[in-house]
């Protein structure tokens, strides 16, 4: 059988990668369950979409996949924290994740989900201390943006 489409395809490809190379950087967490924002991202990929240090600003409307992985550290024992993605400042609940570090060990962490973004919108990874306000070490940091 053969299937003949007719008319044009209008589909704008919009990604954005934030990646942040193998040097690590301390997130410093001031108060105790308080969101901050990973820094010292370079842009790893970017179409359509505008790049800061710590975010990717959504230029089209629409449904987007998000990602993100980061390895992290806590310089202490029985610390948990929780990593997710924020936009306009707001954590998504579904993109969140805790982690629970028995010891001063890396561990990888990584979430995905959807969410339907408006241009202007600010996306940003971010991470908080839920035990207490001992920093986080973040290396290998990526977050990932692509419309569906």
């Amino acid at each position: 059988m053969t299937v003949y489409i007719s008319g044009q395809l209008d589909q704008i490809d919009v990604h954005g990668e934030m990646t942040q190379s193998g040097n690590s950087t301390d997130t410093t967490i001031n108060t105790v369950n308080v969101w901050e924002p990973v820094l010292n991202f370079s842009a790893g990929s970017l179409d359509n979409m505008t790049f800061a240090s710590n975010a990717l600003t959504i230029l089209f409307d629409g449904d987007y996949d998000v990602s993100w992985a980061c390895n992290a550290s806590i310089a202490a024992t029985n610390k948990v924290a929780e990593f997710g993605v924020s936009v306009n400042d707001a954590i998504q609940d579904n993109l969140t994740t805790q982690r629970k570090f028995a010891t001063a060990d890396i561990g990888a962490i990584a979430g995905v989900g959807v969410l339907s973004l408006s241009a202007g919108d600010v996306v940003k990874f971010e991470t908080r201390n839920i035990t207490d306000d001992t920093d986080i070490l973040i290396a290998n940091a990526t977050l990932t943006v692509h419309r569906i």
